[in-house]
């Protein structure tokens, strides 16, 4: 509380009196002017400031979301490339087994087709005792050959879709588990924005609050001198009241300003906070979608042996049909004597 220790004569001269006021009114525009030009120049360095430091953060999370798009780029790039050498590899491979079967198929014809042209040279004499039994081992060779061939092709085709029904459901697991990852990170996401915000949300309250104790408590100070100067005389008291006036305007801008600084800093924490959170739930799910990827490619690998593995198993049992057959055809007594 201020005290004010005026003294007031008796019987002042009036003359005297006005160049007392007059000479107190100049003292204190001369003060005012000073505190006005300091505030301007306070208030404009804390703008300048501010501005500095939203451009700061504009420009960290506009690079930060540059970098994570060529990062996407880039996964999407090598992506379709690897996509591209499996087929290639894939193509290769499937041309190369279909050639060395077709390779294989034609050296057991000509031998075949050798072996009967010499069995035939020379038992022409034979011929007509032996084309009956000859024509039934064929017969009997084929059907045999044909039959194995026929089963080893069906269990190749029952071992290959099981192979493939496997690979589809071991896919649409490893699918789920990482939706399932990546919801749980985006609730999670979504809670800590939330509560970052609701911390932001009270600690703005409570700066209001504070706020307004602070301008109630000024002006509570400030009544108590206004009841004192409403006891002077009417020229002190107008001077007075003036000055009061400022300033209670300089205080209350003041806090004002004090306080919309720490808003703005709630806020600019509150936007690095929310930034930070996304950064990491994004490098979070990033991480799933590589293990997710990882697990599709080891589930790929391992059935796409599993099917290899089956076109083996049907080609050794169709070589081996072949060497059934040709045992067959030559299963004939061929030196029994035509009498």
């Amino acid at each position: 509380m201020v005290i004010y220790d005026i003294p007031v004569p008796l019987q002042p001269d009036p003359k005297q009196a006005q160049d007392d006021v007059n000479e107190f009114l100049n003292k204190k525009t001369k003060e005012r002017r000073s505190l006005e030009k300091r505030r301007k120049e306070k208030s404009k360095r804390s703008e300048e400031d501010t501005k500095k430091k939203e451009e700061t953060v504009r420009g960290g999370v506009a690079q930060e979301e540059k970098f994570a798009e060529e990062h996407e780029n880039r996964l999407r790039d090598f992506k379709k490339k690897e996509d591209q050498r499996k087929k290639e590899v894939e193509e290769h491979q499937r041309k190369k087994r279909t050639e060395e079967a077709h390779m294989l198929e034609r050296k057991e014809e000509e031998k075949k087709e050798h072996k009967q042209h010499e069995e035939y040279m020379k038992d022409m004499r034979r011929a007509s005792v032996l084309k009956v039994r000859v024509e039934a081992r064929k017969k009997k060779s084929a059907d045999t050959e044909r039959e194995m061939r026929s089963q080893a092709e069906a269990e190749g085709f029952r071992n290959k879709q099981q192979a493939e029904l496997l690979e589809h459901r071991e896919l649409r697991k490893v699918e789920e588990t990482s939706r399932k990852r990546r919801g749980e990170i985006d609730t999670r996401e979504r809670m800590e924005k939330n509560e970052a915000s609701e911390e932001a949300r009270k600690h703005r309250a409570k700066i209001d609050a504070e706020e307004r104790t602070a301008i109630q408590m000024m002006e509570q100070g400030l009544n108590q001198v206004r009841m004192q100067i409403n006891s002077l005389p009417p020229g002190v008291r107008n001077s007075e009241t003036m000055r009061l006036s400022a300033e209670e305007r300089q205080r209350k801008e003041k806090i004002e300003g004090d306080f919309m600084r720490k808003r703005t800093q709630v806020e600019v924490d509150l936007q690095k906070e929310l930034s930070a959170i996304a950064q990491r739930a994004k490098r979070e799910r990033d991480a799933i979608g590589a293990e997710e990827r990882q697990d599709k490619t080891q589930a790929e690998t391992f059935m796409r042996q599993k099917k290899t593995d089956a076109d083996r198993t049907v080609k050794r049992k169709i070589d081996q049909a072949a060497r059934t057959a040709e045992e067959i055809l030559h299963d004939i007594n061929t030196g029994e004597e035509i009498k």
